[in-house]
């Protein structure tokens, strides 16, 4: 069984989706694992024969026939899913671990809350709930809800009222939110339990030990956010995601499961990008590049830009594999959006801007095994130099 681990090495956006597309291209018989995060991910994937698709939920092997493993690391979202199965269509196999932990439409409304009330000083919150999920289960055990909850609603809508008449006005007082409260109405709450239905009737939740040990293919981790958005990454705190977003989850799973060896492909676009608030070094307000995924949304704002920086990647990736947990890594270097690049390649390096026309010479300064490219958002693309 071989095993890859695609991790974002910069603040989200880098190509993961793209890389885990090109990874099964090569290998279709892959299981593609989601290990942190949640449905704050936007991961594009771009088919030669035309098919496009920004994967939240589902693995972003998914147009390659691959099913999708939500690991007990993964924060599902029944809302998110659900439209994003709609889109896709069915027919699709996504396996969820029994412990994954479940996003309410609570959770959602005080993020939105807290990021409103934060005016000028947000910090780049997706919206999506995710740091809510987290603190809801680690206050109380009360209030944990898990996908397993999904199998009886009656049990599960008297959960939702115990977070509504208890955690809800608990935790706008830990905040200071001046809200009278949080609720769902009657008719949205209908609504919500519906898609509950719908969502649980479409996935299959599972163990993951015993799926894997009966699982005959390759194993493809596929990575959210990134490093300079993780949970402990002090530099950008507090504008960071709560999530561990390297490998850490991932070699703790692989330990787990008795498998020794993983290639882990960081991926970086050939500029930088920073998606929301917080600092961004070097950051140039004058360069721009097309992105028809990343569009401006309320809380994430727009799309920022800044030269490729050697140091941060080189700094942050040597931190992360330190997270191996035993397991052999051959570290990989994936730079997309190479096509983008006109003449001269732009970056920093011991804190101060350079240019070459020698794109290799650059890469190299990462010291990892191996340096893929892409010149196109197609898999095909995929080369390694």
């Amino acid at each position: 069984m071989k095993a890859s681990i695609v991790i974002g090495s910069a603040f989200g956006d880098e190509g993961k989706g793209y890389t885990v597309d090109a990874i099964c291209s090569k290998n279709p018989n892959s299981l593609v694992i989601r290990h942190n995060g949640g449905s704050q991910a936007g991961h594009t994937v771009e088919l030669s024969d035309g098919r496009k698709h920004v994967f939240k939920t589902f693995g972003s092997g998914t147009l390659r026939g691959c099913p999708t493993l939500l690991s007990r690391f993964f924060i599902f979202n029944v809302d998110v899913f659900y439209d994003e199965s709609s889109e896709l269509g069915h027919g699709h196999t996504v396996y969820v671990d029994e412990q994954s932990k479940l996003t309410t439409p609570y959770d959602m409304l005080i993020n939105w809350a807290i990021e409103d009330a934060r005016g000028d000083n947000r910090h780049g919150s997706c919206g999506y709930g995710i740091n809510e999920t987290e603190t809801r289960h680690t206050y109380d055990k009360r209030f944990q809800i898990f996908v397993n909850d999904l199998n009886n609603l009656e049990s599960y809508r008297k959960k939702l009222k115990i977070i509504e008449e208890e955690w809800v006005p608990l935790r706008l007082k830990q905040l200071a939110l001046d809200l009278p409260s949080i609720c769902l109405s009657e008719a949205e709450l209908k609504n919500y339990l519906k898609r509950c239905e719908v969502v649980n009737s479409y996935i299959a939740k599972i163990k993951s030990d015993t799926l894997i040990q009966n699982w005959n293919g390759d194993l493809v981790f596929e990575g959210a956010q990134g490093l300079l958005l993780d949970q402990d990454n002090k530099q950008f705190f507090p504008h960071v995601t709560r999530s561990y977003t390297g490998i850490k989850n991932a070699c703790e799973l692989l330990k787990e499961w008795g498998i020794k060896r993983a290639d882990v492909y960081y991926v970086s676009r050939s500029y930088l990008t920073r998606h929301g608030a917080g600092p961004m070094p070097f950051e140039d307000k004058n360069l721009f590049y097309v992105d028809k995924t990343n569009t401006p949304n309320e809380y994430q704002g727009t799309l920022r830009f800044a030269p490729l920086n050697i140091d941060l990647l080189k700094s942050a990736i040597s931190n992360d594999v330190k997270n191996a947990n035993s397991v052999l890594l051959t570290t990989n270097l994936v730079m997309t959006c190479v096509n983008q690049i006109e003449g001269s390649l732009k970056y920093v390096h011991n804190n101060e801007l350079k240019e070459t026309n020698d794109f290799s010479q650059a890469c190299a300064l990462l010291n990892l095994d191996n340096t893929y490219i892409s010149k196109s958002p197609i898999a095909e693309s995929f080369v390694k130099i």
